[in-house]
């Protein structure tokens, strides 16, 4: 039998070698998502844990840099009466509200990272929840097809054949 043309001789034997290529695609396909599911996903969770590290870490300097930004604006107050030492605070303050708006643009980044992270991990698993569920209803089907094709292939053609090649081989021997 030559793979590239499949059985046409008997209608059983396409079902039953049709229905083992389904099973074996059955097995075969949601085993290789599940492993890419897993490959994918180590690597989101990895950058899911360093963004919230990253996240983690900024929201500690917005927090650091919106005291000192407190602490430049009391002694700001506090200081009215000398010129130089206002300007320097001001100029200070200035510097603090600059960088606690830089800090609050990469928190905001590192969110939306996170959450398009996480988005990405919950459409593989449900990618692959549906792979395996297809994979394991191919499975079934396969194997249904399968068992018809094989016991419809021995009972209907294969006993036949096997009782005409007998006869012919008892005919073989009686005429020697």
């Amino acid at each position: 039998m030559n793979l590239q043309n499949p059985p046409t001789d008997s209608l059983y034997k396409f079902c039953a070698i049709a229905g083992l290529v389904v099973v074996l695609i059955s097995v075969y396909l949601p085993e290789r998502m599940v492993e890419e599911f897993e490959s994918k996903a180590s690597v989101f969770i990895l950058e899911l844990r360093k963004a919230k590290v990253e996240l983690e870490f900024q929201s500690k300097e917005l927090d650091s840099l919106n005291k000192d930004l407190t602490s430049l604006r009391q002694s700001l107050m506090q200081k009215q009466a000398n010129k130089s030492v206002q300007e320097k605070s001001i100029e200070r303050t200035n510097q603090a509200a600059s960088a606690i708006r830089q800090t609050s643009k990469t928190v905001e980044l590192k969110n939306a990272e996170i959450m398009t992270t996480e988005e990405e991990i919950k459409r593989l698993g449900e990618r692959t929840r549906s792979a395996v569920r297809v994979g394991a209803i191919g499975w079934i089907l396969g194997g249904i097809l399968a068992v018809y094709g094989f016991t419809n292939w021995y009972r209907k053609i294969q006993v036949h054949q096997d009782a005409l090649i007998k006869r012919q081989a008892e005919q073989v021997k009686s005429e020697k």
